[in-house]
């Protein structure tokens, strides 16, 4: 049922995430690597998932700039 989600997706196992930009859609790793993304499946919990977000994402968010969650 999940192969959809899974299909052309590139996944990277046993990689640090440090940082998530939802602006510049990107992600940069622990070991300094960054990566564009078109569409971002996390399963990092969401207390931890603000703490990686730029922090102008998630002041823009608590001012009701931007939105960081789409559904």
């Amino acid at each position: 049922a999940m192969q959809p989600f899974f299909e052309g997706a590139e996944i990277r196992l046993n990689h640090r995430v440090t940082r998530v930009d939802p602006a510049r859609r990107t992600i940069t790793f622990g070991n300094g690597s960054m990566v564009e993304y078109d569409r971002l499946v996390s399963s990092i919990p969401l207390v931890l998932l603000l703490v990686l977000l730029a922090p102008q994402v998630v002041c823009g968010a608590l001012a009701g700039r931007n939105r960081v969650v789409r559904v």
